[in-house]
């Protein structure tokens, strides 16, 4: 079960990450808001960071045997809660 959450955990954030990472108007155009230089910069950082998420779970999926395997399903376990949790927080108007 681990194995197939990377897997899709792996694909989605490399669906979100390289969109983002190539072409960051479409992130301010899906939120409504307007682009900044700074703004861009930190989209296209967030972009790359996802991206690389992406590969860790990609290449740690076979790994889940090994505790450098477990580390990366941990990491990424966490983020994808708390990405979650600001997402969330942010629709009911928190942030």
């Amino acid at each position: 079960m681990l194995k197939t959450l990377m897997l899709c955990s792996g694909v989605f954030e490399a669906l979100f990450g390289l969109p983002v990472l190539i072409a960051p108007n479409l992130f301010f155009r899906a939120l409504e808001a307007e682009p900044s230089a700074s703004g861009v910069f930190a989209v296209r950082v967030l972009g790359a960071a996802t991206l690389g998420l992406a590969v860790a779970a990609l290449l740690a999926r076979n790994e889940l045997d090994s505790k450098g395997g477990l580390a990366a399903a941990s990491g990424l376990g966490l983020y994808n809660v708390l990405a979650a949790g600001l997402i969330l927080w942010t629709a009911a108007g928190g942030g």
